[in-house]
């Protein structure tokens, strides 16, 4: 469906043919494909047909882009017109293991590996060269018998061989880093592991990749996933907005760019690019990705455009009441999911809502899903997706009284416990993650029945268990309320700890730039404890990056009344009034002291101002450098990566004892109204 014309209808050669007729049907055949930056591709010709050899690049170019749908039929088509061609099994094998989506299609891989084996057995075999031997070695090992870890460090393991053996084979770099990938996603890597080590691995090697070969489409794609964290979305972005220049065919580069913006907090342009991403695929016939359909549903959320979120929704193609859903498994997880988003972003608000959205009453099934749950994301989609129903309706509950109200909260937490201890032997990692979602809702019911000491110590657990794993997951947020938000919120709920409070709300921005709930919650906190001129910097975020395309009423209206006195000080050209004290200060300095006085009085008066725990990034014009030379094992260093590296995290468990809060208790005026965070 993805490929227009495909290989096979693509002009047939003769051998008799001229060599000028050759290479004009070598161009009218180019001309039908898509644009995936096939033309920077880097592997030698393994067939000498100028013809199989475009369409081999192609399928290459599909795999580093993702389009695995176009890659399939490509690589199908070449060793059915060409069966001796061993390269042609290897890219459909490739093409049948999703990497990062945690999805195998392993009998169909299985499938082409044993034809290319009663291929090599035949009469007259093929003889391979030692790279063709070394990929094909490679591929093998994705669809050995064993756990998902297993094969991936089976992988990684043989395309690091690869890799050291041929040095100047550069396209192997974008192989080696997505099997580096593959293995640091691992369930079963324990805490103290996040699969850091092989994140940093792959950060090296791919920047001495884009900087030999800046438009390498695998290089690109690959920096976006290796640098997808919190420290990192700056230094990523101006890669991740340069690949769908290099593969402007591709739906999922569009997608891609995305990721690096969510890191930013850019919520119009994760909008836009997702938004072109889905029409992409509308008209030039490609497969809709469900993924980019939630990142512009989130993005939206984000800009309070609920409404527009809400509507989007209908992309998800639902079917019509009473009707069988036949719809793929990500498509219906990814609604689910979807839903439970909506659900929580605007429970902040109050109101109605969040009570109106109709969740799945049970849980969702999976009866496509593999019996080896080691191999088959669906199997964890769905386990993730049901926590955060769930979730979402206590959530909802608690706040609004929707789904059944507080009283249905045990129901709730005892469904996220059920989920956990389902997913704890072979799922640790998610398994954990839920927990944290079912610790954060028993703080709160705890909290709803007067007990706050006992609510304080249920949610610093889970801020603890958040601080152990992964320091945030790519895209969408998971747990998809942060505890340090909910922390905050128990904090600062009965009007004491308000800086402890921003503490918390700090680290959750830290994940999430311009998180929207994350940024109302500081800025009101910012204005009790008297931080103005940091409130009116969050009230001109607000104003001018979240919400500048307009937002729905009920958040201006939440914006301006819900915090009493909050943005007042705040001018609507977004000075507020100290700025304009201080400009005129430091114009008086410099025409009386020099530039030297006035940048003194600059500098000292912004350093009093600058945040708690004020987050640091990397430097957009940090430049790429070679990292380590090719063949040597790619030894990487974590500080030179870029990356966070265990020494700078935060520290791995949270635990504030009351009595050292850093600010003097102070109660909250009676109508402030915090109805969630």
């Amino acid at each position: 469906r993805r490929v227009h014309g495909g290989f096979m209808s693509c002009c047939k050669m003769s051998t008799l043919l001229f060599v000028v007729s050759s290479l004009l049907s070598l161009a009218a055949c180019s001309a039908s494909m898509l644009q995936f930056g096939q033309q920077y591709t880097l592997f030698p010709n393994f067939i000498p047909d100028a013809n199989a050899s475009a369409w081999f690049n192609y399928g290459v170019a599909a795999l580093h882009d993702f389009a695995y749908e176009v890659a399939t039929p490509v690589f199908k088509d070449l060793r059915t017109r060409n069966p001796k061609f061993a390269m042609a099994y290897w890219g459909e094998a490739m093409s049948y293991d999703m990497a990062l989506w945690d999805y195998q299609d392993r009998d169909k891989g299985i499938a082409v590996l044993s034809d290319l084996d009663v291929m090599l057995a035949g009469a007259e075999p093929p003889v391979l060269t030692s790279l063709e031997s070394s990929l094909i070695s490679a591929v093998r090992k994705l669809y050995q018998n064993g756990t998902r870890s297993f094969l991936s460090q089976a992988f990684y393991t043989a395309m690091k061989s690869a890799v050291d053996a041929f040095p100047t084979q550069y396209e192997l770099l974008a192989f080696y880093s997505l099997s580096l990938l593959r293995y640091s996603l691992r369930e079963d890597r324990g805490y103290g592991d996040y699969g850091l080590r092989q994140r940093w691995q792959a950060q090296t090697i791919v920047k001495s990749l884009i900087k030999r070969f800046p438009n390498h489409p695998g290089g690109l794609h690959m920096l976006v996933h290796a640098f997808d964290d919190p420290q990192n979305g700056t230094f990523a972005r101006e890669y991740a907005l340069r690949f769908p220049t290099v593969a402007p065919d591709s739906n999922h580069a569009l997608h891609m760019a995305t990721h690096a913006l969510m890191r930013t907090g850019e919520w119009s342009l994760v909008v836009s690019y997702n938004a072109k991403a889905i029409t992409m695929a509308t008209t030039k016939g490609l497969e809709l990705e469900a993924h980019a359909i939630l990142f512009q549903h989130y993005a939206l959320l984000q800009k309070g455009q609920f409404e527009s979120a809400w509507k989007l929704l209908s992309q998800f193609n639902p079917p019509a009441a009473g009707a069988v859903d036949t719809r793929s498994t990500s498509f219906i997880f990814n609604e689910a999911l979807a839903k439970a988003l909506y659900v929580v972003e605007t429970a902040f608000y109050g109101g109605d809502l969040c009570k109106t959205v109709d969740l799945p009453v049970d849980n969702l099934n999976c009866s496509t899903c593999s019996a080896n749950v080691h191999n088959d994301g669906n199997y964890l989609f769905a386990a993730k997706t049901n926590a955060a129903v769930w979730f979402a309706k206590g959530y909802c509950a608690y706040f609004t009284g929707g789904f059944g109200g507080s009283d249905m909260l045990p129901t709730y937490m005892a469904r996220l416990e059920d989920l956990q201890a389902m997913l704890a032997d072979d799922f640790a990692f998610t398994s954990k993650s839920i927990d944290i979602m079912r610790v954060s809702l028993h703080s709160l019911h705890t909290l709803g029945d007067g007990d706050v000491e006992g609510a304080l110590n249920l949610i610093r657990g889970a801020v603890g268990d958040e601080q152990d794993i992964d320091p945030s997951p790519p895209g969408i947020p998971y747990p998809i309320r942060s505890s340090y938000e909910i922390y905050a919120y128990v904090l600062s709920a009965n009007g004491q700890h308000l800086q402890a409070g921003i503490d918390m709300v700090n680290l959750a921005l830290a994940n999430y730039p311009n998180k929207t709930s994350a940024l109302i919650h500081r800025y009101s906190l910012y204005n009790l404890v008297g931080y103005h001129d940091l409130e009116c910097r969050d009230y001109r975020t607000l104003i001018n990056v979240n919400f500048k395309d307009g937002a729905d009423p009920v958040v201006h209206d939440y914006l301006e009344n819900a915090y009493t006195g909050n943005g007042q000080n705040c001018v609507d050209d977004g000075t507020s009034g100290r700025d304009i004290a201080l400009i005129i200060v430091t114009l008086v300095l410099i025409f009386g002291g020099g530039c030297a006085a006035g940048g003194w009085y600059l500098k000292k008066h912004l350093a009093k101002q600058k945040a708690p725990s004020a987050r640091k990034f990397v430097n957009l014009e940090e430049e790429v450098d070679d990292g380590v030379e090719l063949g040597q094992g790619h030894a990487a260093t974590p500080g030179d990566s870029g990356f966070m590296s265990p020494e700078n995290r935060v520290p791995s468990r949270h635990r504030r004892e009351s009595d050292n809060f850093t600010s003097s208790p102070s109660p909250l005026p009676s109508s402030l109204k915090m109805s969630a965070i």
